[in-house]
């Protein structure tokens, strides 16, 4: 996943408008550099920090298209990007760092 999110990444900072030196690219590689050396029972925190990463860029991503677009679309991106929100809270609710800390009862 974490391979997949570095072309990903590269495709989304020629789109966007902002300077960002490739740093979300750069951060993905040392995600991919780390979970060589650490061991695998702290893998949840690197896939934890790489869908942070994910959502930050995608929230850049949004945003940078609500400012260039039509209402018609807008509208409709507004949508989706509810629906984005939505998506994201509830899969890290359901992580396996949250299963782990509160138990499968909750």
């Amino acid at each position: 996943m974490i391979t997949a999110l570095v072309g990903f990444f590269v495709a989304l900072e020629r789109i966007l408008p902002y300077e960002t030196r490739n740093v979300f690219v750069y951060l993905c590689i040392l995600s991919i550099i780390v979970t060589i050396f650490i061991p695998f029972e702290l893998m949840t925190y690197i896939a934890l920090f790489a869908s942070g990463l994910t959502f930050v860029i995608l929230l850049l991503f949004f945003m940078h298209y609500f400012r260039i677009t039509s209402s018609e679309i807008k509208s409709a991106m507004r949508l989706i990007l509810v629906g984005f929100v939505i998506g994201f809270i509830a899969y890290i609710g359901r992580s396996d760092l949250i299963y782990s800390s509160l138990g499968p009862e909750f």
